[in-house]
């Protein structure tokens, strides 16, 4: 199973890297020029579970990273050194800030979520699908 779940993640980040948001032109008329743009939010917090503790990491970073955000990586206090070592090695591919990784209690992830900032993020968020 360990296996298998490595195999899905160099799967799952090759598949990332074969991705791109471009930029689309929604209209293009001499009233108005409409383009959809992807912009980051910000910072992503993905908090891991003890289960899968190496493929689920694989699956949230490079998808924030892809639209531009920087991430930090919350493993649980269960499995915190293979997602702890993720990080580690994501040091030497990017630049410093855009992946880190906090290790603690089951407290940590509360108090990553509940920053006032996502409220406004999850709002606009909200918005946008209804």
């Amino acid at each position: 199973m360990a296996r298998r779940e490595v195999q899905n993640s160099v799967k799952w980040i090759r598949g990332f890297c074969g991705l791109s948001l471009p930029d689309k032109v929604v209209e293009n008329t001499e009233q108005r020029r409409v383009v959809e743009r992807y912009t980051p939010l910000g910072v992503a917090v993905g908090i891991i579970p003890w289960n899968y503790p190496q493929a689920l990491p694989f699956f949230k970073i490079p998808a924030a990273l892809l639209t531009g955000n920087v991430f930090i990586l919350k493993p649980s206090p269960f499995t915190p050194y293979c997602c702890l070592k993720v990080a580690e090695l994501g040091l030497r591919f990017f630049p410093p800030g855009v992946l880190q990784a906090l290790s603690g209690d089951d407290r940590l992830g509360p108090w990553l979520t509940a920053h006032p900032g996502n409220i406004r993020v999850l709002h606009a968020l909200v918005n946008e699908y209804n």
